[in-house]
């Protein structure tokens, strides 16, 4: 496979993820924030809503497959 089409791939990857991953990440904010508001009318207190959210680990991959892409895209091939 040629490193273009691998780096356009990864590339046009990034995007989905992004967006895929930063609506679950709100979603779970949502849903411990409900938590946790709902937990202080109790006894028990639950940890702090800003535990909740995972948006680095979206940020992350995210980074990973636009380095990696443009990697891929901007290489040189050598093997001519």
């Amino acid at each position: 496979m040629n490193n273009k089409i691998v780096g356009s791939i990864l590339l046009g990857a990034s995007g989905p993820v992004a967006t895929i991953g930063t609506a679950g990440a709100q979603i779970a904010y949502a849903l411990v924030l409900s938590g946790f508001y709902a937990g202080n009318m109790t006894v028990a207190i639950p940890p702090g809503p800003q535990q909740a959210s995972p948006h680095w680990i979206v940020v992350a991959s995210t980074i990973v497959l636009l380095i990696s892409g443009s990697h891929f895209l901007f290489l040189t091939d050598r093997s001519k």
